[in-house]
């Protein structure tokens, strides 16, 4: 139990967290750009059921392949597990991306600072119809 605890410390460490907010910022970014691009994709449900879980994933294990020089914890060193670092936290990208606006809008309104939600600017992609 204790070695776990050890290499689970070892992987989630500040530089896990900021790959998973870029991940995350990443496919905000794709998002718009391809819904923007793409009129009929808030109302296609490939877009929405399929691709919207999938790219997180897709764009995680991309960006660990493609950064060779960054950070990884220590654990991770082969391309393979590159890959598979990519892809969990690209699973995870959306939960930390999540996290780390709370945790910042709850800072500013400590602040004084009142951040409505349409400036943070996520919306949750549009049901399809109901069967």
């Amino acid at each position: 139990m204790d070695t776990f605890i050890t290499d689970l410390v070892a992987f989630v460490w500040p530089w896990t967290l900021i790959f998973c907010l870029f991940v995350a910022l990443l496919v905000v970014g794709l998002r718009k750009v391809i819904e923007r691009v793409w009129r009929g994709a808030r109302e296609n449900w490939w877009w929405n059921e399929i691709v919207l879980y999938m790219l997180p994933m897709v764009v995680g294990a991309a960006a660990a392949s493609i950064f060779i020089k960054y950070p990884f914890p220590a654990l991770v060193t082969a391309h393979s597990t590159r890959f598979v670092y990519g892809i969990v936290c690209g699973g995870f990208s959306g939960f930390v991306y999540k996290m780390a606006k709370s945790v910042l809008k709850k800072k500013a309104e400590e602040a004084g600072v009142k951040i409505p939600d349409a400036v943070i600017g996520d919306s949750d992609p549009p049901q399809g119809p109901k069967a």
